[in-house]
């Protein structure tokens, strides 16, 4: 049934992709758990609409801890983790997931050497 219900939101929306994660995607529920979403859109959502899709999640998930992420304005580590630890709920537009996953891993790559460095720079300073 959420399945069913996530494919009507996605195509309301015209989103490429809805992704769950975080610590549901993993396993790792306890009483205080969120929802993490994660979403590709088709062209931008106005507040209202992103602000509507959360309540249809609320309802799906009878939950009101939802967090949505539109992975347009994702830094390279947080498209990193959806991309590869978050579980894929949804595709309407074929391989949006997997063209994701390749432009998220070549965004880490890029920043790789700055974390590196700063992390080496964090180190040398304690």
């Amino acid at each position: 049934k959420q399945k069913n219900s996530l494919k009507k939101i996605a195509k309301k929306y015209k989103l490429n992709f809805i992704v769950l994660f975080g610590s549901q995607a993993q396993g790792f529920v306890h009483s205080g758990s969120d929802f993490d979403f994660a979403y590709s859109s088709q062209a931008p959502l106005s507040y209202q609409k992103e602000f509507d899709f959360i309540k249809e999640l609320v309802h799906i998930f009878q939950n009101p801890e939802i967090d949505l992420i539109n992975l347009k304005d994702a830094s390279p580590l947080l498209a990193k983790e959806v991309a590869f630890k978050g579980k894929l709920l949804v595709e309407i537009v074929p391989h949006s997931f997997a063209y994701f996953q390749m432009y998220a891993y070549k965004m880490f790559n890029e920043i790789k050497p700055l974390l590196i460095l700063k992390d080496k720079f964090i180190v040398k300073n304690l």
